[in-house]
């Protein structure tokens, strides 16, 4: 499933950009890759996008590919309603610093994650469904935290093969036969790929559900849930969803809040709400993420989007599928 891992991408991607210190005094910060979901599952490193940050998707699960009819809005509306308020009903219980930094609240969770999830049904070659996508809301009340953080759904909301060939562009996984459109955080579409293992390489400054692109980096990773003052030398090697980022300089996981005056203070890193961003890593301010179709800029200093909206030419953009050709 897509949109909600998608939050993931975006807190990981909000972290590198609110924790970067682009100061030439090279002062202590919170650095490194993220994970980002854009039009897909995939994790990259390089900027805040997500449900993240990056565009927003909708879930897949158990079915066949390609949908023969378009399915009635009042059908996708509510399915696509079930599943924001199980998902961020799950993920405020989770963790309320993922929530609190991706999307602000619960309330602007369950709508931007909805305006994510209802494009994904007319996509080209989508194996997405209503159906498909009522289930998955069902059954994320089980799943546990751990799951839930980690972008493991399960069954219900894994993403099933859709028609789209390898080279084929894409906004979402489920349209890939390979399940894996290879998206970069400031694109509005992406390419349908071979999904990526640990030490593959990064296709589109992205890899696919399991493995994540360091900022910078060319070869996908695992991802490691470090401790705080667990060894790092990126994000993926701390434990993001449960507020512990990287300080790069250190090279030492350190523990995260949200809250303002946002950067470094003593033992923890402040970061934005709501996928806002901060002006330096010491003593910043926060600025809001910029509304849809609103300037944006993928420097530290911002502004971001707030997904499912990506940072696409300088202006906030939700993609709508059926442009990606």
């Amino acid at each position: 499933m897509r949109t909600a891992i998608v939050f993931a991408c975006s807190l990981a991607l909000i972290i590198v950009a609110a924790c970067s210190s682009t100061d030439d005094t090279k002062t202590p910060a919170v650095t490194g890759g993220a994970t980002t979901g854009g039009g897909s599952s995939s994790t990259t490193g390089g900027e805040t996008t997500t449900t993240g940050g990056g565009g927003g998707g909708g879930t897949t699960g158990g079915g066949d590919a390609g949908d023969a009819s378009a399915p009635t809005g009042a059908t996708a509306a509510r399915a696509c309603s079930d599943l924001a308020t199980a998902f961020c009903a799950k993920l405020e219980r989770c963790s309320t610093f993922a929530l609190n930094a991706t999307y602000g609240d619960n309330a602007t969770c369950k709508t931007r994650f909805a305006l994510g999830c209802m494009p994904t049904f007319t996509a080209p070659g989508t194996s997405a469904t209503p159906e498909k996508t009522a289930t998955c809301a069902a059954s994320v009340g089980a799943l546990a935290c751990d799951d839930v953080l980690a972008g493991n759904l399960g069954v219900s909301c894994t993403n099933t093969a859709g028609t789209l060939a390898n080279g084929t562009a894409c906004n979402e996984d489920a349209q890939c036969s390979s399940t894996y459109c290879a998206h970069a955080p400031s694109s509005a579409c992406g390419t349908c790929s071979p999904v990526t293992t640990a030490g593959s390489a990064c296709v589109n400054a992205s890899c696919s559900h399991g493995t994540a692109c360091p900022k910078g980096a060319n070869k996908c990773i695992t991802p490691v849930r470090g401790a705080v003052g667990a060894p790092c030398t990126v994000q993926e090697q701390c434990d993001l969803a449960n507020a512990i980022g990287c300080n790069t300089l250190t090279s030492k996981c350190i523990a995260l809040a949200v809250g303002t005056p946002c950067g470094l203070s003593g033992n923890t890193f402040n970061v934005c709400a709501a996928s806002g961003a901060c002006s330096g890593a010491f003593n910043g301010s926060c600025s809001a993420a910029a509304a849809d179709g609103a300037k944006c800029s993928d420097a530290d200093t911002g502004p971001h989007c707030l997904a499912p909206a990506r940072c696409v030419g300088g202006t906030c953009k939700v993609t709508d599928p059926t442009a990606c050709k």
